[in-house]
């Protein structure tokens, strides 16, 4: 199948098996399980990491990255997406970002499927959404769908301690590893260094997922509420990680009485 030419929508000006593919390659791969990872060894995994000014910053180096992406792709391609098209590319995100913020949190409940199962189910729909792109047009986009529609619910449903979390990351990590072993290069590579290199980073991947097994493992974050590790446990410690995150005043020692 011709990836970006199969599926063509002329009045898009997408293809369909091509955009799926690519937006949560980016949204799954290069963002979220990246996130899921980095707080799942962290402390303050469910406690603000950036006050007013982190965020000031952080916002200007996203729009200069903006900036710099559209300009090096107008190089290469001389590409320039309609003005519809921008305006609804930005609506869009505009939409998901504030349903983001209105997604209700949820309470653990005793009821739900063990991390190993949301391991199993997030690792079995990465080999499908994989795989799908070797099919035809039809059947790649009904394997991608099928993919989202299995990893979305099984979060809903299970996705309650940091372990679950973990378990799902884990799940997303494992599938770029494997998954590269069947991928050739974009540039360079040769006999020796593709195939050094894909067995490296999957090793790579096997061990920081160890690592932070281990860790959770240690951690009571599994025996309902919030971690002893968390911004609670920070504030509970005495700890001056979390004044970085609610400034002097959450740091400031209270009086015993």
């Amino acid at each position: 199948m011709s990836i970006c030419c199969s599926g063509f929508i002329p009045a898009l000006g997408i293809a369909v098996p091509w955009t799926l593919f690519v937006l949560a390659l980016h949204t799954v791969w290069s963002i979220s399980v990246p996130i899921a990872l980095v707080e799942s060894g962290s402390r303050r995994a469910s406690a603000p990491w950036l006050r007013t000014p982190g965020l000031i910053v952080t916002s200007v180096l996203f729009l200069l990255g903006a900036a710099a992406t559209t300009l090096s792709s107008w190089a290469n391609g001389r590409f320039w997406a309609s003005w519809p098209q921008l305006i609804t590319v930005l609506v869009i995100a505009v939409l998901l970002v504030v349903a983001a913020f209105l997604v209700p949190s949820v309470k653990p409940r005793a009821s739900v499927a063990s991390p190993l199962v949301l391991f199993v189910v997030t690792l079995a729909a990465g080999a499908l959404f994989m795989g799908g792109m070797r099919l035809g047009t039809v059947p790649a986009v009904i394997a991608m769908l099928v993919a989202f529609a299995a990893v979305l619910g099984a979060l809903i449903a299970w996705a309650r301690t940091p372990a679950h979390v973990l378990a799902a990351a884990s799940g997303g990590a494992l599938t770029y590893a494997w998954h590269s072993f069947f991928l050739h290069p974009l540039m360079g590579g040769g006999p020796v260094i593709t195939p050094v290199s894909r067995v490296v980073f999957a090793l790579a991947a096997v061990f920081l997922l160890t690592v932070l097994w281990r860790r959770r493992a240690w951690s009571d974050e599994d025996h309902g509420g919030r971690s002893s590790g968390g911004a609670a446990g920070d504030a509970g410690r005495g700890g001056g990680g979390d004044a970085l995150v609610r400034g002097p005043a959450a740091s400031a020692p209270r009086a015993e009485g």
